[in-house]
Formats: C-alpha cells, structure tokens, sequence
C-alpha cells in the first residue's frame, strides 16, 4: 500500500510534467525567450505574425549562448568527434573545457534524439519531474507526509525561481539535484543504503556536470551545512549511549562515509571539471573583489517580489524602472528592475505564509536549517558585512551574490511543506482560534488592497488622473524631458505603469484569498484536511502556474535563424573562410548576437564568453582598448579599422547597423550608405592573410613587450613589418632567430581542417615557424613527420606548439618536405575522462561491494519521527 502510494504521488508529478511538455510535442511552437524574426538583421524580412509572437528579451542568453553552444555540441558528435574545440568563437577556443556547454550532461542525449530547438521544452519537462520526484523524496526522508512532501517537491519545482530560469537550461537543471543529495545525506546520517551512497555521488557529479558551478559550488555549501548539523545531532545521541569509544567509531563511519562518496561526486564530474579547472588559470575573467559583489547584490525593495514577483512590472510587458527613478529609489531603482530571474524566487504567497510559520510548528533541526539557509542565503543576496565573510569561502568569490537566492527558492517550499503537514495532522481537531485570527488577517491585510483594486477596476480614468498629478508632484516632466507636454499625453504615459500595477495587486488580492480560505479549512472541524489540502494545491500551484506560463510563452518554430537576411548573405561572402568583427557602440545582442553566427557558417572575432583566454583579449585590446574584463566590445573608432592585428587574426569584414562614418574599408552592402539596410558590411581591402603562413624572421621579447612592440607598430601604421616577423617570448633547442629566406615561394598547404583539427603540408629549403591565426592553449600537439624520405630513414616526432604573436599558433619546422599535424587532446580532459570512468564503474559496483554493508544497529540515533502516509 505504501508504495502504491508513493507510485501515486510520482504519478502527480509526471502528470505536470508532461502538461509542461504538451505544448512542445508536436514541434511547431519550442521553448525560446523570443522568435529571431523580431531583431536585427532577421526582423526586416520577417513575416507579418512574427510581430504578434511574444518577446522576452531579458532571456537573452538562450538566443546569444546556449543554442549556439549546443548547436556547434551538436553537429559535432554527429560527426563523431567529442567538441573541445570550437574554431567560431574568438580565434577559436576550448569548448568543452567551458562550463556552460555542459558536453558531457547525460539528459542532453534528449536533444540527439529530438533536436535542439524542439528538445528544450522535453527537457525542462524532464527536470521538472525530476526536481519535483527528488523534492518528494527529501521530504519523505525528513518524516513528511506524503501528500505534504508532494506539495513540497512540486512548489520547488515549478516556484518562481526555477520559472524565471527556464529559459536559461543550465541554471534549472543543476538545481534540481540539490534534494537528492540532502535526501541522500540524510539518510547516510540514519542507515546509510547503499542507494543513498550512490545518490550522493551521482547528485554532486550531476551539478558539476549540469552547467553553472557556482549554482553547484552553492548547493554543496548547503549540503555541507546540512550534514554538519545532522552528524552533530547523531554523535551528540551515540555519546550519550555509548560513550566516546562509540562516537569516535561512529564518527569515522558515518562521516567517513559522507566525506568519500562526496569526494567520490566530484571525481565523477572530472571530465568537466578537470578542463574547467585547467582553462579558468589562463582566462581573463577573474574572481571578483568584495565592492565588485556588492555592486551586484540584490535591493532591499526587490524582496517585495516575494508577495507579488510583477509588483514592479514583467519583462514580458514592460518594466516600471521610470516609476522607481521618479520614487527616489535612487541605485535601487536599476536593481529592482535588472536581473529579473536573479530576484524572483517566490514560492507563492500561500507557501511564503506557511514557511513563515514553521518555527512556530516544528521545532527541530530540519526546520532550523532550512530556515537558516533560506535566512543566509537571502541575506548574502543583500550583501553587507555577511558578504565579506562568505567571499573568503573558496567557490564563492565569482559569480553574482543575488544567486544565492537560490537557497531560499528550495528552503522556503519545504518549510511550508512541513507547516502544512503539521497544519494537516492539527486539522482533525478543528481551532476555532486560528480561524478567526487568520480571517482577522486577512482583513487587515488585504482589506485596504481589496479597496483600491475595487476602486482601480470600477473608476481607472479617475484613478489615473490622481495617479499623473502624483507623478508630476514628484517631478516626472522635468526628470524625463516631456515639460509642456498635454495633460492627455501626460496621462497616457502613467497608464501603463498604472496598468501594471493593477493587475500584480489583482493576482495578489486573489491568491491572498485563496490563502484565507486554506487557514478557513484548516481551522474549521466539519471541513477536514481533504478540503484544505486542495485549497493549498490550488493556490499554490494556480500562482506558480499564472506566473511560469505567463514568463515561458512558447513560440513558433517555423523561420527561426531561417529568416532570410541579405545582410548575412553579404557577410557570409565578404568573410569568407576568416573572421568578421562588430563595429559600432550602439551593437548590442539584439543585433547579431554574438556567438550566434556559429549558426550561419561565420566565424566571430569578438565572441562573448566569461572564460576567454586572457592572451586573445590582450592581443585584441591592442586594437582598440576597453574595460571588459571577458568578451570583447564593438569597434567604435573607424582607424581602428587599419590596426595589423585585424589582419593577423584574418578579420575580412566589418558589420554594423549603420553606416561607419570615414570607413576606409569598402562598402559591399547595401550599395551606398544612404541606402535603408538590415545591416552594413564593409570588406578589408588589403590582400587576405592565409589561414597558415611560414615566417623566417623570428623575435623573441616577453609577453608585456611583445604587445606593446605590437601596438607600436599599429601606431605606426607598420603593417608589414608585423606580417613579416614572428613574435615568440622564448626559442626552444634547435630553432633560430633567423632562418635563411626562401629562393622560392614556400606556402603551406592545409589538407585537414576541421575543428581541433589540422594537418599541413610544408616545403621549405631553410626552415621556419608556421604561424596559424588559431587561438594557442596548451592542449594543442604537433607531430611533424617527414615526407619523400627512404623508408625507416625518419620517423614523425612531436613537436612543442608555441605562442606566437603572443596568442596565436606557432609551430617551429626544419627544412625539407613535411606533414604537421595538429590536434587539440589537452591533458586534463583525458584524465578527467580516466577518473570519470572508474568512479562510474565504482559507483556501478555499490550495490554488490560487500564492505558496504550495513549493521542494522547502526539506525535510530538521529531523530527520526514516524512518517504519515
């Protein structure tokens, strides 16, 4: 019966998450922030309907980072190589190695089977389930009821957090891992199965794998917590029975235990975080000082989004950000309104009340490190002293502090979990008390919004009118440059805002309703728990619902990255086989998002990326400079047009979305600039550099000197000169600083090019060092193997790639007829792929390792309540 029950409750949860997938079943509409037929270039020749499509453009990253990165995973396991290097973005960088590309996340096998753009939605139905089923689980092993367990896993599943994050794969699908290693610790601190041994590694290996570390590293931090307390509380019970001899032998078991398989998760993830690790010491996007969190911590105001997450507005509609400058709030005001998914972690307003109201129900150590997580985990999104203590922490020193809301997103559902089952068990009796106090209120809270939301739907002319002489007492024409303007034109402005406002109080009045009625049931003996239990799932789940369906609009398949653009046709052929860069400082990501042409057979100079190797920005820097530290602007001053490193890097064409004023570089599209375009393109007129070229003349400086030799001859205008030599910062045994010149021309010949991948041929009578324009990284080998030799005369030997011109190829050859081939196989991911293999193998063998074994005498020293079905 028991488990019939539980089959039941999974049974729910699937029956959700298959409704979330429904819409995506047929591959017609796909689960993406907005259709790229509203943004430039595609939206001059999008059809008519892609107007009504909805937008949600502050989902950026889907468009500009995860569907390239997962297209590019894609077409290259089809093409059966592992992708760890990606020739689009930059000169080319480790792609694997990047977190965000979650190659090796095991449920992204769903998009081999139904391709990217209709496999999002399949998939964030398949983690729904399954952060709802660990989420009934956690609360079955904290002694749950089933059917508040269920209201639990379901309220973290589908809470405001993880709506707002939808869009953005990696954020969700590390998230819903967490219950499942508290489950699995907690049960380790009761009886340690076997199969919590292995969900504890599988859980921690699953977050590293899954996409954003510092989700993973926060969610650790909360295990940690959370094994910490629950060992104190065992030993504290197997001392006071069996003194010190059996704490110590206890202590070492259990944390032994929790200490290995732990350890044992992270070795799981070495095939990610072994690249990850390796790549981070050489990228220019480093920790971040205390003032740079703090700059990015979370308003105060914004915890009003806790009780009405569209109190100041959607980015589905349009924010209020106007309304909070005229209100005075100063800096809060951008912090209110940016980072939209960073600040919406509501659960629902009947779930906020219950987790209010759990320490006043159950006082023991779930509850008390739940609510301390919830606490923390808010409080460091605030910032303030607490910041500084948890940035010391190793893995917390990166990454936005408003994240850490995240600890309150899991926390706060199952503290109401576990009001309501406590609230369930009371409700037999009847509490006549808590009726009238919760109907008491109720009165007072949502009389006076009852109120106005009465007066904002009956007379909304003459409330609006009352709203516009407020917003002009606060100064609202002269702040936003509109002195003179009509008092219809005025009042038109402040309606929208005044729109908004009325529907976020709506929905709150009505799910503050519905809450009243759930304590109604709760307190009234003739209603039962029955009626109360669907109340709760009702206006939990109804505002959850209104909320993520209203934020996550599917949109339609068709034309997506299929709009015709006569732009990208223009780029396409002006590129070639090299680089195009952006110029202008209004390019934004709504123009040609960068990492997005990887997607049209374009390769990308500038990319955007967090963990970009520090020697390509420096390089690029040496064109024009800027303050970013990963990623690289757009172009803003037309001389840097003529800069030598643009040719270095094989930059043939220039984008923009207006005309380039003084632009020596060619137009090739539209015709001339004064004609309407969706984009202007302009072609580097000098000669195309080759994709490898072999220099004789070599000169070795130190990095520092080698750029700053570069950006004197880019101020010189001395092209030639850097074309002609090559820049090493040192010579290894047998290289010299200068080799003869050819009597003849010596070009290379590229036989393979496909990514992390090259072969060459080369003939030369006195040698040299093949530069290729591909980003250098340590994961780069050569084997030069000598041609047109008597058999057994030679063999290939592997050759040291060096850096040259500070971040490109270079690999030194001897005179004579050669074959070089290059292959990017870094260290790291090999053995990271070794380690990965046996844990999984190890973890494989859990169930049948003898010395696992468990003692049943080992149970009962932690509290353990007896669980309610």
């Amino acid at each position: 019966m028991k488990q019939i029950r539980d089959v039941s409750a999974l049974m729910v949860i699937a029956a959700a998450a298959l409704l979330v997938a429904l819409p995506f079943a047929s591959g017609e509409r796909v689960l993406f922030p907005f259709h790229t037929g509203a943004i430039a270039p595609w939206s001059s020749s999008a059809p008519e309907w892609v107007k009504d499509e909805p937008k949600n453009l502050v989902m950026s990253d889907k468009h500009a980072i995860i569907h390239p990165d997962l297209v590019f995973t894609r077409s290259e396991f089809d093409a059966g190589r592992v992708p760890l290097w990606n020739p689009h973005q930059f000169a080319g960088l480790p792609h694997e190695a990047n977190p965000l590309t979650r190659v090796f996340y095991p449920p992204n096998l769903i998009f081999a089977l139904t391709g990217p753009l209709r496999g999002y939605g399949i998939s964030l139905a398949l983690h729904l389930f399954l952060a709802a089923s660990f989420g009934y689980l956690f609360g079955r092993t904290i002694a749950l009821s089933r059917p508040a367990a269920l209201f639990g896993g379901l309220a973290f599943a589908f809470g405001g957090w993880m709506s707002v994050h939808a869009q953005h794969a990696y954020f969700v699908d590390t998230m819903v891992w967490l219950p499942l290693v508290l489950a699995s610790v907690e049960r380790i601190l009761r009886d340690r199965p076997r199969w919590a041994l292995m969900g504890l590694s599988v859980g921690i290996g699953m977050m590293f794998l899954a996409g954003f570390p510092q989700t993973a590293v926060i969610n650790c931090y909360l295990a940690l917590a959370w094994g910490l307390v629950g060992l104190a509380r065992r030993e504290l019970a197997v001392f006071r029975r069996e003194g010190a001899e059996g704490l110590i032998d206890d202590s070492l078991r259990r944390g032994g235990a929790l200490l290995v398989f732990a350890l044992l998760g992270l070795a799981l993830a070495a095939v990610q975080l072994g690249p990850t690790l390796d790549f981070k010491e050489r990228v220019g996007h480093q920790d971040l000082s205390v003032a740079d969190l703090q700059s990015n911590a979370l308003a105060p105001l914004s915890l009003l989004h806790l009780v009405s997450p569209d109190v100041f507005g959607s980015p589905t509609d349009s924010y209020l950000t106007d309304v909070l400058e005229i209100l005075a709030l100063g800096d809060d005001a951008h912090h209110v309104t940016s980072n939209y998914s960073e600040r919406s972690f509501f659960p629902g307003l009947l779930a906020l009340v219950l987790a209010l109201l759990a320490p006043f129900l159950r006082r023991d150590r779930v509850v008390l490190t739940l609510g301390l997580a919830a606490a923390a985990g808010i409080a460091i999104a605030l910032g303030g002293p607490i910041l500084h203590l948890t940035s010391r922490l190793p893995g917390l020193d990166f990454g936005s502090p408003m994240r850490f809301t995240q600890l309150a997103a899991f926390a706060l559902p199952m503290l109401a979990a576990t009001s309501l089952d406590r609230l369930l068990e009371l409700a037999r009796s009847g509490h006549p008390r808590l009726l009238s106090r919760s109907l008491i209120a109720a009165a007072v809270l949502l009389g006076p919004l009852l109120i106005a939301m009465i007066a904002a739907w009956v007379a909304p002319s003459w409330l609006n009118r009352h709203w516009t002489d407020f917003l002009l007492d606060q100064g609202i024409d002269e702040r936003f440059g509109i002195v003179g303007a009509s008092r219809k034109t005025l009042e038109a402005m402040a309606s929208e805002p005044f729109r908004q406002l009325r529907f976020a109080g709506t929905a709150t009045l009505v799910f503050g309703a519905l809450a009243t009625l759930f304590f109604a049931a709760v307190a009234h003996p003739r209603t039962g728990r029955r009626l109360a239990l669907g109340i709760a799932f009702l206006a939990t789940l109804g505002e959850l619902a209104f909320f993520g369906v209203r934020f996550n609009p599917p949109v339609r398949a068709e034309g997506l990255y299929a709009t015709p653009a006569p732009v990208l046709d223009a780029l396409r052929e002006a590129a070639g086989d090299g680089r195009f860069i952006r110029f202008g400082a209004g390019t934004t990501p709504w123009y040609f998002s960068p990492n997005a042409p990887m997607l049209l057979g374009l390769n990308d100079a500038q990319g955007f990326r967090a963990m970009a190797p520090r020697r390509y920005l420096d390089l690029m820097r040496t064109v024009e400079p800027n303050p970013y530290d990963f990623g690289l602007p757009a172009l803003t001053d037309p001389t840097s047009l003529e800069a030598p490193q643009l040719d270095l890097l094989r930059i043939r064409a220039a984008i923009s979305p207006a005309p380039i004023p003084g632009a020596t570089w060619p137009l090739v599209h539209p015709a001339t600039p004064e004609t309407p375009a969706d984009g202007y393109v302009y072609a580097n007129p000098r000669p195309p550099i080759e994709r490898v070229v072999l220099r004789h003349e070599v000169v070795v400086l130190p990095p520092d000197a080698v750029l700053a030799e570069m950006r004197s001859l880019r101020e010189r205008g001395d092209r030639e000169t850097l074309l002609r030599r090559v820049y090493l910062n040192e010579l290894r045994p047998g290289m010299r600083s200068h080799y003869a010149a050819p009597t003849r021309p010596e070009l290379p010949v590229i036989v393979e090019d496909r990514p992390g991948r090259l072969t060459i041929e080369v003939d030369t009578d006195s040698g040299g060092v093949l530069v290729l324009s591909e980003q250098w990284d340590p994961g780069w080998t050569a084997v030069v193997s000598p041609l047109e030799t008597p058999a057994g005369s030679a063999v290939p030997r592997r050759v040291e790639v060096l850096p040259a011109d500070h971040a490109l190829i270079g690999v030194p050859v001897e005179p004579g007829r050669h074959r070089v081939e290059l292959r990017f196989e870094p260290t790291s991911f090999r053995w990271g792929g070794l380690i990965s293999g046996f844990v999984l193998v190890f973890l494989l063998l859990v169930p049948v390792l003898p010395f696992l074994r468990v003692r049943r005498s080992e149970s009962g020293y932690l509290e353990s309540p007896t669980r309610r079905g």
